[in-house]
């Protein structure tokens, strides 16, 4: 009970009291009151706050112009929201205004939706897998809100699953097939297969259209793949597949439901990849019917609005093959308990949807997703299908060149336009010319970017077999590609040139698109001797020495720039010879082989020198060809072969990875480190965000960044100004987009590897959202990660030479831990010495008995714990692990952002791989996992990398597996689907603001913030702080705040000096002194975390911080006591695991802030219990909820109190609301089936 007072005592009057609204008041009065029961958490008082209550609200969602507005005014403001629908760029003929024709690719972004992330989700951005905090319980339920919404636009329920999963739809079907079992590394594949019964192993049949994602993936796994065909419309064989079932590129529509049908009335599943189609039609999953759906999978960054978003899976739950035992990825947040002393007493989750998301989930990526959902759902899907009426996307095409002879040419009717060309079209008709072999695909695709502007998409679309049957392939001449491709002539693929018209394309963009497909229809073929053809990779480039001749080209001002782009290369093709010569073909090509024409690299026609269609008087005749805007100017003064230029101002930063370092940041470099600390605090978001506590509006003080760092402002401008604008997927360099984009991400990729210390025989893979993915992914391509289903039986097919043996740490997460256990290697695990460290002569023993075994050894240790703080020795570690063979590898999540990290493979102190979280550095919120790792790590050779999808191959043939052609170099093989673009772009500049702080500065700041915290706790009897507190650590404090009993002989109580707080306490500390108390069990750390979070507004983390196995050394807890805890967790109270709390201090954080924090700490160590009777604790999930009913008083919080500042305001509220509770509340009732001895804290 509260200390005895009556209704009208307070400490300070309130003369307007709104008593009802404890959590929605915002003004400066606090009401503490009894009108409401329950037991709800701070209340979330942003104005966005309303959209995740439930998943409907997004219903509710402000946008625009009204949902009921016409069509044409919705679709007007969705242009105007696009980022970069008006920029221009300079292309080898002049600027260009940019056209984005590429949709099926990737989709635009909108300002709306990242100005809605930055004003509202960035600012109380927190990690997930808690709710103690304001920010991280608001972000797990936006989190969850969003994946409601989501699902239940796709028409997805109850038995259905919902998972993020990488960056779109090849991530999203390899999740499925690990959730199925059927994932295997491709070096074990047949000899897994020979382990399965023919009853086992499941059959899929896939169609004729289908992406390499949706291909590849499935020949590689366990499954029998079998392919359907198209019937003689060029549709789906539907017989075809009925007869086999009883025995992205055209924008054809499959029949699905009619497909779902024919699958489940022979028992099967039926999936489908609404990559392409996604962003436009209706999507019903209705999974369960006969003619619904059981797996979709979907790309949300081709949306609108999409870039950065994740890949989604959609599943039945009937699809779900793994049971109980280990998820398809082990790490954070999958498990219900993780017993210190046995793999095999792992409690994991049975949500599938929970125990799927292993790490830090991608939480921005997954919020952007569902905004992209309501834009769509905004539009509605019938007013999406309107524009689309006039052609539907995409549409894919290969213009064919002329001839004036009849040699290999069909005939035509004598004319190369259309007889009803009208308009500027007048002038483009030719006439008495038969039809050749068809212009290369990429060619005509940079034509379109560099005479119009539009950005368009070259090649097979990673569509290979479906191009077999649309170009009429037959398999000898598929074969003959091959052996071309593997002698190094990438370029003699066939391919297509692809464009889109989406519903929010303008009719004006959608016109102009076609007169320029018609205009290269008729003189595309006159421009082929302006560019370079490079056989190795298939790309065009513009040659600058091409013309001879000067040509200036002037346009009116009434003509728009549509028209001018037209009547300019009109102008520029009369210049040109109407039938170039052939160019000459390697000698080992066969010129049969060839399904496009080349040209001979020849002059163009004769024209007297000076000759030009308009003159100038001021013509720049130079080298400045690409950077002159106007007049256009064509010149002979350079020979070089170059691709279009980019203007932007920020593109000097992506010549090199050397450029990111001339990157302008906030002040100069050589300001002092108080200005560039400044700064950078000026730049967090959400640095003076507010929130409604149960206890008045608090000042959001953030402590928790060991599990995430804060976003700048300055990074999120970055990317919307510089990066999106000309965003565009990879995989391409004939449009500028697509160049750009590969370049930017090529150069960032470099630049963070470069600063890790990396090099030419090291390769980095960008993987999933942290170390979580990085540390599965090597897994996958050392090839020991296998299901959790499959473990025993595939390690009993192994020789003992061949398994792996890898020795594990005492600090690890679980995700260095739990997903080494899983695989098929043999786990060591190394403990603590008796100073609490890693025990190196354990190490050193242990290495001692595999030194002649003849197996392979890997070490992957925690560079420093993300409990304690405490450093790991990495080079010694490095040092005795190759002095026995092994490969040393470190997990740096924890303290990635604060150290310098020197990877040096090779060396004897190197390592040999290194896994990051850049979501934990300062700017880093929604950027992906880092894997760098030396190439002599990689075991997967020449067979199918990890994940087969677009992008890692050379040639995929149509008419047999076996002769797929995957790339070879690491980096680009194992990057299949579309790349976490705009996320590893986010990750190097965080590298970049680590570099512009510099490491010396982050040492000396930690270190300085560390030894203040430690000798201002450490004589404070009722805080305790784990681990070793004379290591060598970073700015972490996992700490427990012990309760006091004045018993005279209290039970497990030890005795104190008579004071709860340091005698050199002064200042508002004065009045918190407390005598003749004893020390009892410590507070729960999740209930520590919640008083820090309601009472003084700060973001603390509480639980066993994904760190179980080292929480039982730390708090002592045998092995008895561990299936104790595990056994009363599975008749459902988890909430009596121990736990800590924790909180950090980074080189960033103010040193008020700091001071405030620690003064918070050593309040709640006198006065925590006191609040216990104010909250509910929830004996299943561990977590502690404010009782607004159990406080009767009213508790003045007036914010204008003078010359107190809000944080001493905090401190000085909290005091009098502890003067009116009980100083030694009772125990409450613990639930007859838990042991009262077994729990560890004091509830």
């Amino acid at each position: 009970m509260l200390r005895e007072t009556t209704r009208s005592s307070k400490v300070m009057t309130s003369k307007s009291s709104r008593a009802s609204t404890v959590l929605e008041n915002n003004s400066p009065k606090t009401v503490l009151t009894t009108t409401s029961g329950g037991s709800p958490t701070s209340s979330i008082s942003s104005s966005i706050e309303h959209l995740f209550r439930c998943s409907e609200s997004f219903g509710k969602l402000d946008i625009g112009v009204t949902k009921s507005n016409s069509t044409e005014k919705k679709l007007a403001w969705l242009r105007s929201q696009i980022i970069g629908d008006d920029v221009e760029f300079d292309s080898p003929f002049g600027k260009r205004r940019l056209t984005y024709a590429d949709h099926t690719a990737s989709g635009r972004s909108l300002l709306y939706i990242e100005n809605f992330i930055i004003n509202n989700v960035l600012p109380f951005y927190g990690n997930t897998h808690t709710s103690d905090s304001y920010v991280g319980h608001r972000t797990t339920k936006m989190l969850h809100e969003a994946g409601e919404y989501i699902k239940k636009c796709l028409g997805g329920g109850r038995q259905d699953a919902i998972m993020f999963c990488g960056s779109g739809s090849t991530a999203a079907i390899k999740r499925l097939q690990e959730v199925m079992g059927i994932a295997v590394a491709s070096t074990l594949r047949e000899r897994v297969i020979k382990c399965l019964s023919n009853e086992e192993r499941w059959v899929v049949f896939v169609g004729p259209y289908e992406h390499h994602s949706n291909l590849l993936s499935w020949r590689q796994s366990l499954a029998e793949v079998v392919e359907i065909g198209l019937d003689d419309n060029g549709l789906i064989d539907i017989e075809d597949l009925r007869r086999r079932l009883e025995t992205n590129v055209t924008g054809i529509y499959s029949d699905t439901r009619r497909i779902s049908q024919l699958l489940h009335e022979h028992g099967g599943f039926a999936c489908f990849d609404f990559a392409a189609s996604g962003p436009y039609v209706k999507i019903n999953m209705r999974s369960g019917e006969v003619d619904g759906y059981d797996a979709i999978f979907l790309s949300p960054h081709k949306f609108l609005g999409g870039p950065g978003s994740p890949g989604i899976l959609l599943m039945s739950r009937a699809l779900y093959q793994l049971g109980s035992s280990a998820p398809s990825t082990c790490g954070g947040g999958t498990v219900s308990y993780v017993n210190g002393f046995s793999e095999k007493d792992t409690l994991y989750l049975t949500d599938i949807e929970e125990r799927e998301s292993g790490g830090t989930p991608q939480i921005i990526q997954t919020t952007r997703a569902s905004l992209t959902f309501w834009i769509k759902e905004y539009i509605s899907h019938q007013a999406t299908r309107q524009p689309n009426d006039k052609l539907y996307c995409p549409f894919s095409f290969t213009p064919p060149q002329t001839l004036p002879r009849p040699g290999m040419a069909q005939d035509c009717d004598g004319t190369d336009s259309k007889d009803d060309n009208d308009g500027i079209l007048n002038m483009w008709r030719e006439t008495g010319n038969s039809r050749d072999k068809p212009l290369h695909g990429p060619f005509i695709a940079a034509l379109l970017n560099d005479l119009f502007g539009i950005q368009a998409r070259g090649g097979c679309a990673c569509a290979g077999p479906y191009g077999h049957s649309l170009l009429h392939v037959d398999e000898s001449s598929t074969l003959a590609f091959r052996s071309a491709i593997e002698k190094g002539y990438g370029g003699v693929k066939p391919g297509w040139t692809r464009v889109s018209f989406p519903y929010y394309m303008a009719n004006e963009e959608f016109e102009f698109v076609l007169t320029a497909i018609e205009f290269l229809a008729i003189y595309g073929q006159r421009f082929l001797p302006l560019y370079h053809f490079n056989w190795k990779t298939g790309g065009w480039t513009f040659k600058k020495g091409g013309f001879k001749d000067l040509v200036v080209v002037r346009t009116s001002d009434n003509i728009s720039k549509f028209g001018s782009y037209l009547i300019r290369a009109k102008q520029i093709a009369n210049l040109l010879p109407k039938f170039p010569s052939q160019r000459k073909i390697p000698r080992d090509i066969d010129p049969y082989l060839l399904y496009f024409r080349e040209l001979e690299q020849s002059m163009v026609r004769e024209t007297t020198p000076g000759a030009e269609v308009m003159t100038s008087k001021n013509t720049r005749a130079s080298s400045t060809v690409w950077e002159n805007n106007s007049p256009t100017v064509l010149t002979a003064s350079s020979g070089s072969s170059s691709s279009s230029s980019i203007s932007s101002p920020v593109e000097h930063l992506f010549r090199s990875s050397e450029s990111l370092r001339a990157l302008e940041i906030g002040v100069p470099e050589s300001s002092s480190t108080e200005k560039k600390l400044a700064w950078l605090r000026s730049q967090i978001i959400g640095e003076d965000a507010e929130f409604d506590s149960p206890f008045g509006k608090r000042r959001l003080t953030y402590a928790d960044h060991t599990a995430s760092g804060r976003s700048l402002l300055y990074i999120e401008n970055f990317i919307i100004n510089n990066v999106l604008p000309f965003y565009g997927n990879t995989h391409t360099s004939d449009s500028y987009v697509g160049h750009r984009t590969t370049k930017m991400l090529r150069e960032a990729a470099e630049y963070i590897k470069k600063c890790l210390g990396g090099g030419q025989d090291d390769a980095i893979v960008f993987c999933g959202s942290g170390t979580t993915a990085a540390i599965k992914r090597l897994q996958e391509v050392m090839g020991i990660a296998v299901a959790s289903t499959l473990r025993e039986r595939v390690i009993k097919c192994l020789s003992n030479e061949e398994r792996w043996v890898v020795f594990v740490g005492p600090y690890e997460h679980h995700s260095n831990l739990l997903s080494w256990r899983q695989s098929l290697a043999e786990v060591v695990e190394i403990g603590l010495d008796e100073n609490g460290l890693i025990d190196i002569e354990d190490l050193r023993r242990r290495l001692e008995t595999y030194r002649h075994a003849n197996r392979p050894i890997l070490g992957s240790f925690s560079a420093s714990s993300n409990v304690t703080g405490i450093y790991s020795d990495t080079r010694r570690i490095s040092q005795l692990l190759h002095e026995h063979g092994g490969f040393a590898c470190f997990d740096f999540a924890a303290s990635g952002p604060y150290v310098k990290i020197n990877m040096r493979s090779g060396e004897v102190d190197g390592y040999d791989a290194i896994f990051l979280s850049p979501h934990k550095f300062l700017g880093g919120p929604g950027s992906p996992g880092i894997l760098l790792m030396s190439r002599a790590l990689y075991q997967l050779g020449s067979s199918a990398p990890s994940t087969c999808g677009g992008g890692t191959v050379n040639y995929v043939n149509g008419f047999s597996e076996k002769d797929t052609l995957y790339l070879t170099d690491i980096e680009e093989r194992e990057c299949g689907g579309t790349p976490q673009i705009i996320q590893t772009i986010r990750a190097s500049l965080t590298f970049r603001i680590k570099e512009y702080v510099s490491h010396q500065v982050i040492k000396e700041q930690e270190d300085t913030y560390i030894e203040k915290a430690l000798d201002r706790l450490l004589p404070n009897k009722n805080i305790w702080v784990l681990g070793n507190t004379t290591a060598k650590r970073q700015a972490i404090l996992s700490f427990l705040i012990h309760s006091t009993t004045n018993s005279s002989s209290p039970a497990m109580a030890q005795d104190c000096d008579g004071t709860d707080s340091k005698d050199v306490n002064d200042g508002v500390l004065y009045m918190w002194r407390e005598t003749g108390n004893s020390r009892d069990k410590p507070l729960h750390g999740p209930f520590i975390a919640a008083l820090l979070n309601d009472l003084f507004g700060i973001q603390a983390r509480g639980g066993c911080a994904c760190a179980g196995p080292y929480g039982h050394r730390l708090l002592h807890v045998d092995e008895p006591s561990s299936l104790a805890f595990r056994s009363a967790i599975e008749k459902g109270y988890c909430g009596v695991k121990p736990g800590w709390t924790r909180v950090s201090f980074p080189y960033y954080m103010s040193d008020e802030k700091f001071e405030f924090i620690l003064t918070a700490i050593e309040f709640t160590a006198i006065y925590g219990q006191r609040f216990l009777p104010l909250y509910h604790f929830n004996w299943k999930t561990g977590s502690w909820t404010f009782k607004q009913r159990e406080l009767n008083d009213l508790v003045d919080k007036d914010n204008n109190g003078g010359c107190i500042n809000n944080f001493e305001s905090y401190l000085i509220r909290a005091k009098q609301i502890a003067d009116l509770l009980p100083k030694f509340p009772s125990q409450r009732k613990i639930p007859p089936d838990i042991d009262p001895d077994l729990l560890f804290f004091r509830v």
